[in-house]
């Protein structure tokens, strides 16, 4: 492939023709492309030298910034350890919690049912205390009933005989009130 031809190679190809066809007075010419190449020349070294100037300013300022970026990312991983050692113990402070809430409320839970066993013993005590009490009521009116039948009978068989006396005062008042009619 052919390049194409850049200034240099065209102004270098000029100075050949200059100096070769030249010869006869133009030297001052060629001189002076001469000196206008070399100060194209140290342009463009200035221009490079600028360049690379920029060039490492930038390099410093990118080698500034990643210094930057790697102090910020161990910044950052110490904060990441430091949250997870403080998220750690915050899951092990919540799991003692959870812990100590679960037992308070075993706890708990077995106080209300020991107090429901408890309370249903006590229950039982009153019920049997209660039928104790149902029974001998029930005993007591059963004696009581037979003594009323018992006094119910000789109160029967008392105002039988009264019965029986007053039939007989009165037979024998009926019988006198007779005699004394008779004797009168």
């Amino acid at each position: 492939m052919r390049q194409r031809p850049t200034n240099t190679q065209h102004d270098d190809r000029k100075l050949e023709n200059n100096i070769n066809f030249g010869k006869n007075g133009k030297l001052g010419e060629a001189r002076q492309f001469l000196v206008s190449k070399i100060e194209r020349q140290n342009e463009n070294i200035l221009d490079l030298e600028a360049r690379l100037r920029e060039i490492e300013l930038q390099n410093r300022a990118l080698i500034e910034s990643q210094d930057d970026m790697r102090s910020r990312l161990h910044a950052a991983e110490r904060e990441k350890q430091s949250q997870e050692r403080l998220h750690q113990q915050a899951m092990m402070e919540m799991e003692v919690n959870a812990n100590a809430q679960l037992n308070y409320h075993d706890d708990h839970l077995n106080r209300m049912k020991a107090a429901g066993h408890e309370q249903d013993h006590m229950e039982k005590l009153k019920s049997e205390r209660l039928e104790n009490e149902l029974r001998q009521i029930k005993e007591e009116n059963a004696e009581l009933k037979h003594r009323v039948s018992e006094i119910a009978e000789r109160a029967h068989l008392l105002n039988t005989i009264h019965e029986q006396r007053v039939n007989t005062l009165e037979s024998k008042l009926k019988a006198s009130v007779e005699v004394a009619k008779v004797l009168l």
